[in-house]
């Protein structure tokens, strides 16, 4: 489980784990937590609680919009748009790795 400072406390209650996908509502344990709020109305946002910081938000939010709603009717072009980003990310890390030994 990963582990999050909360002012002096070590807070674990509000993280999800990074092997395992989970969803609920108003569960804030969960990997992605739909509030009550939206259940009840039918239509409102969800909160996706994984631990990472390393990829593209927007990316992140079409991929599970694509599974949930749309199964997967735009897969291979967002698992493209993943592998560029990736190749981006490698490339930006290479660069700043190699402007710092300097």
């Amino acid at each position: 489980m990963l582990r999050s400072l909360v002012g002096s406390e070590m807070c674990i209650r509000d993280s999800s784990s990074m092997e395992k996908f989970s969803f609920g509502e108003g569960n804030r344990a969960s990997s992605v937590r739909i509030p009550v709020y939206t259940t009840e109305r039918g239509a409102g946002y969800f909160e996706d609680r994984r631990p990472a910081s390393n990829i593209d938000p927007y990316l992140v939010s079409a991929i599970i919009v694509d599974t949930c709603c749309l199964n997967g009717k735009y897969r291979q072009e967002l698992l493209e748009q993943y592998r560029k980003f990736q190749e981006v990310k490698a490339k930006f890390c290479l660069l700043y790795t190699s402007d710092a030994a300097d």
